[in-house]
């Protein structure tokens, strides 16, 4: 084992890149330097004995999560170190079995990205869901899979004693989330062998994975579509021992549009270059929701609301509100190929932000939008001095200023 364990992590997502058996990870835990690395820096001096008990606990084989011994914080640190080393262990096998679960970016964007890259129409679309926790998943079918990779009994008995003390852990709020991000890493390398199988299935032409719903293009007819279905079912039940009432597997004609998270998918029509384009699209109800709930008003009928909500904030807080809202909802329309409902939303907003800011002037909408306009060329702008007497331009954000990969 290197000397560094930071280099020696890179050997082992190295390694298992290239389809290796993990051998030796439970000694990186004695590495001070990984611990010293999740420390904040006025904890640099106060942990350290508290440190070196606990390594010299692993290294006994006698360290325990129930132990009420160990502090709160050695706790959420070796949870943190855990996950590290799986996630160093796993992230390759993940991406190999397109599964996409970036714990950067949790939501179906990078699903959206990659099925618009690569994906091609299929005749049959299978979708499953599940709903579990990893407290009430089979514990001996994880460990099982987890040995299949990972050869260090040590470090396997340590993730086994972490995943039963679970529940107790997360009663702790300092703990709940590290414990919530440790889940969801070993929910997705539970589902290791569902991946193996449906990828060395001959019928099945595409597949993708996210989290807790996979999607399966077979380009086959309806009865040997209907058997993959079946058979998906199969390995959620009998395999995987997911109990019926928590399975979802649907049966979609390739002309029917795919719902994913807030997204719906959908192949266009032929076009004169003879290909079928994915388009991703937001339902319009998604977008009237938000709107709604913000208060900006009614979309349907293009109907501003003000927020008198806001009418005590200062007029810089009250366009930061608006700005940060419609930045947040934005990210949505990442790979999204329905752009023009955002044009809607952000109209209806910047109406709504001259609703309340007349409200809070005790003016008429036409007067302020007149304005707001006039610093920045028709730009909705409120100006204000820093306590330098500076002028500070603060602009209302449009769809243009925003910037969206496809």
């Amino acid at each position: 084992m290197a000397n560094n364990p930071f280099q020696q992590l890179n050997v082992i997502r190295n390694a298992s890149k290239k389809g290796k058996r993990i051998v030796d990870c439970y000694r990186l835990l004695y590495k001070s330097q990984l611990w010293l690395s999740l420390n904040k820096k006025e904890e640099l001096n106060v942990l350290g004995h508290h440190t070196d008990y606990v390594i010299e606990q692993l290294k006994q084989g006698t360290f325990r999560f129930q132990d009420n011994a160990i502090s709160i914080e050695m706790k959420r640190k070796l949870l943190e170190l855990l996950y590290t080393i799986l996630l160093h262990i796993y992230e390759p096998v993940l991406e190999r079995h397109h599964c996409f679960d970036n714990h950067c970016l949790p939501n179906h964007q990078n699903v959206c990205r990659y099925m618009k890259k690569n994906w091609a129409k299929s005749n049959w679309y299978i979708r499953g869901d599940v709903q579990v926790d990893i407290r009430n998943l089979s514990h001996s079918i994880l460990l099982k899979t987890i040995a299949s990779k990972i050869k260090d009994t040590r470090f396997r008995s340590l993730i086994h004693n972490a995943i039963t003390n679970f529940s107790m852990l997360s009663e702790t709020k300092a703990l709940k989330k590290v414990v919530n991000k440790l889940s969801r890493l070993l929910v997705n390398i539970y589902f290791i062998p569902l991946d193996n199988a449906i990828l060395y299935d001959k019928n099945i032409r595409q597949y993708v994975r996210y989290h807790q719903t996979l999607l399966i293009g077979v380009n086959t007819s309806r009865r040997i579509s209907e058997e993959v279905k079946a058979s998906i079912h199969y390995e959620f039940q009998k395999n995987l021992c997911i109990p019926k009432q928590n399975i979802n597997v649907q049966h979609i004609h390739g002309r029917k549009p795919i719902t994913l998270g807030d997204y719906e998918l959908k192949f266009s029509p032929h076009t004169k270059a003879g290909c079928r384009k994915l388009t991703i699209t937001i339902s319009k109800s998604k977008v009237f929701e938000f709107a709604r709930n913000r208060g900006y008003g009614s979309l349907q009928n293009f109907q501003a609301t003000h927020r008198p909500y806001l009418v005590n904030k200062k007029d810089v807080e009250i366009v930061s509100v608006y700005n940060n809202e419609l930045k947040d909802f934005a990210r949505l329309f990442t790979n999204s190929d329905s752009i023009h409902l955002l044009h809607k939303l952000f109209k209806l907003a910047e109406k709504s932000f001259i609703q309340t800011i007349a409200l809070k002037r005790k003016s008429t909408a036409s007067k302020v939008a007149k304005q707001l306009r006039k610093p920045r060329q028709g730009r909705l702008t409120i100006v204000h001095k820093d306590d330098d007497n500076n002028k500070k331009h603060h602009v209302f954000i449009m769809v243009k200023d925003l910037h969206f990969s496809k």
